[in-house]
């Protein structure tokens, strides 16, 4: 207490820096223990937090997946959770309005209006436009090509409205033609022009024997085996690279990871579905052409030309999730040999 008091009293005395030193006996030392004064419960209250997440989603009507995340469920298991939910949240709902549409409005009215059959009609429901997914362009070009919808029906699905339907002059200007139409064609013309003098046609003529400077693609020379294996090694490269990029990517999802790390990586594409606009998404290929100039300029091929032809290649594998083989890679190199820089 006096050391207090001298440290109130004078702020700069060393009393009121100088920590106290009490002598007591040994075996009370362990008595003396450190007291303060804070709570513990913002380390429980993430704890808390999650715990009454969980409640609340168990809960619920509707899958739990729906609100604590479906960052471990593949697409089916996302579609089918979708599924639960609209039959165990939504449509409940709906058959307790419906019922009561029915037996308070729609029923008394046909009564009232003296319909024979009041009795057997009911207001329903119709969840098809929630479980059906949105993008149904393909599926409407399929059935259109089936005969299954009509046009009308094609233009709504694809985004089109009717002001863009052909007029039946277009539409009659696109039906091909049969044979005995284009018969009928030139004997219509023979009729027309039979007195008048055919002009001649001016065609060009080269009368000279020397070698064209161009050949068709059967004759020009093939790739060199070096060339091939350069080539082999370079598409095994960038895919196996697109392989790394896609374990990181959200078309990978995580309860794969695992078993996609103990495949090869230049084979991953055929396990993993990869859209063709996800190539370009996710930068799969980016980066994995940086040696084709150099292989160009050593076998005197266009590099623009090799890098494209290479690209496109790889491109369509991921894309139609296809193992690359060697026995691609001269067709691949064809538009490019013979093709100097």
């Amino acid at each position: 207490m006096m050391i207090a008091e001298t440290a109130i009293r004078e702020p700069e005395s060393a009393a009121a820096t100088v920590p106290i030193v009490l002598e007591v006996p040994a075996d009370s030392i362990s008595d003396f223990k450190l007291l303060t004064f804070e709570s513990t419960f913002d380390e429980l209250a993430l704890k808390l937090r999650e715990e009454a997440i969980k409640r609340f989603a168990t809960g619920l009507e509707i899958p739990a997946e729906l609100l604590l995340g479906m960052g471990d469920t593949n697409h089916w298991g996302a579609w089918m959770l979708t599924s639960e939910a609209i039959r165990m949240g939504i449509e409940p709902k709906l058959q307790t309005v419906c019922h009561a549409l029915t037996q308070q409005w729609l029923r008394p009215l046909l009564q009232a209006e003296n319909i024979d059959d009041w009795h057997r009609w009911l207001v329903w429901y119709d969840t098809a436009g929630l479980r059906v997914r949105t993008n149904r362009s393909e599926t409407a070009l399929q059935a259109f090509d089936r005969g299954v919808i009509s046009a009308e029906a094609l233009r709504r699905e694809t985004g089109f409205e009717e002001s863009d339907a052909p007029t039946p002059e277009e539409q009659e200007a696109r039906k091909p033609k049969t044979p005995n139409d284009q018969q009928q064609d030139q004997d219509q013309g023979q009729e027309e022009g039979e007195d008048a003098p055919r002009p001649k046609p001016d065609l060009p003529v080269d009368e000279t024997q020397a070698e064209p400077d161009t050949l068709p693609a059967s004759a020009r020379p093939a790739a060199s085996a070096g060339l091939l294996a350069a080539a082999d090694g370079l598409i095994w490269a960038a895919l196996s690279s697109a392989g790394d990029k896609l374990i990181r990517t959200p078309a990978c999802p995580r309860s794969e990871r695992a078993r996609a790390c103990e495949l090869q990586a230049a084979a991953l594409h055929t396990e993993i579905r990869v859209e063709p606009g996800q190539v370009e998404q996710f930068r799969l290929l980016d980066g994995a052409w940086s040696r084709v100039p150099e292989i160009a300029k050593r076998y005197d091929l266009d590099p623009g030309c090799l890098t494209a032809a290479l690209d496109a290649y790889a491109r369509e594998l991921i894309a139609a999730g296809i193992e690359h083989d060697y026995d691609h890679v001269p067709a691949v190199l064809t538009s490019c040999v013979g093709l100097a820089a």
